[in-house]
């Protein structure tokens, strides 16, 4: 009896070392796949408030007839998403968000040449008519596309 327990004894503490050791190294892990999972939860949330208020941005754009009409406050706000896309999506996704501001700037612009012209009692020209109804016209269809250009980026991965 007295050589097992000086056995244990001298094995007892190297042995709770170990057991705390697989602990440590068990929760650490556990730790490690949480913050994992929360990082990618967080990354979705930014990438879905890109693609609503992209959406939100196009239907402001096609449906706004007057820049008096236009909630300039809440246009900034939609813009913000669109540049910090730069940080979450890759260069075409990019490409494709800088191409809708570009959209949506020429837009205004046409409407701040018909409130000019409106104000002198004049109507814009054919050209820039056509140019404002083109606009609308691409606006539109990236609007309807936009589930399809921002699948791959919006895929959940588990």
């Amino acid at each position: 009896m007295n050589v097992t327990y000086e056995l244990l004894k001298d094995f007892a503490g190297p042995c709770a070392t170990v057991i705390a050791a697989g602990a440590a190294a068990y929760f650490a892990w556990a730790q490690k796949r949480i913050a994992r999972e929360k990082l990618r939860l967080d990354m979705y949330h930014h990438l879905r408030q890109i693609y609503e208020g992209t959406k939100e941005l196009i239907v402001i754009t096609v449906t706004t007839t007057s820049l008096g009409k236009l909630n300039h406050m809440r246009l900034r706000d939609l813009y913000t998403p669109l540049d910090e896309g730069r940080f979450y999506l890759d260069a075409d996704l990019c490409g494709h968000l800088d191409h809708i501001h570009k959209l949506c700037e020429e837009h205004f612009e046409m409407l701040r040449k018909a409130d000019e012209a409106a104000r002198r009692n004049q109507i814009l020209c054919v050209d820039d008519r056509n140019k404002e109804v083109a606009l609308i016209s691409e606006l539109q269809k990236i609007w309807a596309d936009l589930p399809k250009t921002f699948e791959s980026a919006l895929k959940f991965r588990a």
